[in-house]
């Protein structure tokens, strides 16, 4: 199983091969939590840039 998070830009956050027949309970776990920290971060970085992009094409003040 392999997991790709990618932005816009084509960024990387999470590129991990995972195969799960050899892999203990532990390893899924971390794996798990892995891709669900990059999913976190890469919404918390597209909300800001939505709320960015917003300021700037309407100026409404905006309170983060």
């Amino acid at each position: 199983m392999r997991s790709k998070i990618k932005t816009r830009e084509g960024k990387i956050f999470l590129d991990k091969k995972f195969n799960i027949d050899n892999s203990t309970e532990l390893e899924m776990k971390m794996f798990v939590k892995d891709v669900h920290n990059n999913i976190e971060e890469l919404i918390k970085k597209a909300y800001k840039a939505i709320l960015s992009d917003i300021k700037k094409e309407k100026n409404f003040p905006i309170h983060n």
